[in-house]
């Protein structure tokens, strides 16, 4: 639910929010085994197999494969959605299965506050909940991500590396034109020296 990798930190949704996703498929997929099993006990107690048995097993094989890929479908659009956090921006990812894919960024100089909540006693004895990030008028949501705080720490951690990294920069800028003045005013010395020096050799011809 949170890797890092080349100095990215990528945060996927809760593995309860899955569950939640997925509750109907895997409910429907419960019902046909039970409905599979009472057929079979039924099957049993009979001799041979007719076609209208054959028939009812393709049926139960199609509600499976249904049943199935409609888990899958869920399963992908929860694992589809991630959220990064990188050295200079944040983005959100959001994109359906077979879908268009919704992508949003800001830049972390553009982070106004950041705030954190857990919401009810799932989400609390879980720890998992929504993150807001504000930037501008626009709020990026982290939903349902684990550790609320530890993302709104990384956030606020990235903020802090990026300013302090805008400040060693402007101090290397302003080193670096202190050193170019310097040369200049070296150069134009050498050459004031110089020319000095031209000058005291013609008073003293031959």
């Amino acid at each position: 639910m949170r890797f890092e990798r080349d100095g990215v930190i990528t945060y996927r949704k809760h593995w309860l929010v899955l569950i939640g996703k997925t509750f109907f498929p895997t409910l429907a997929f419960l019902i046909l085994l039970v409905l599979t099993g009472a057929w079979i006990y039924q099957e049993l107690a009979k001799e041979g197999i007719g076609l209208s048995q054959l028939t009812i097993a393709l049926i139960l094989g199609v509600l499976y494969a249904c049943a199935f890929l409609w888990w899958v479908y869920h399963y992908l659009d929860w694992n589809n959605d991630i959220y990064q956090l990188t050295a200079d921006q944040i983005v959100d990812i959001e994109r359906k299965p077979l879908g268009e894919e919704q992508k949003k960024s800001a830049p972390l100089d553009s982070i106004l506050s950041i705030e954190h909540a857990r919401e009810g006693i799932i989400e609390l004895i879980f720890n998992f909940g929504d993150v807001v990030i504000n930037v501008g008028q626009t709020k990026f949501i982290f939903r349902g991500v684990y550790n609320p705080d530890r993302v709104h720490q990384d956030v606020a951690d990235f903020i802090e590396a990026r300013r302090r990294k805008k400040i060693e920069a402007e101090a290397e800028r302003e080193r670096q034109k202190m050193l170019d003045w310097f040369g200049s005013y070296q150069k134009h010395k050498d050459k004031l020296d110089e020319s000095q020096k031209t000058s005291d050799w013609d008073l003293f011809p031959g």
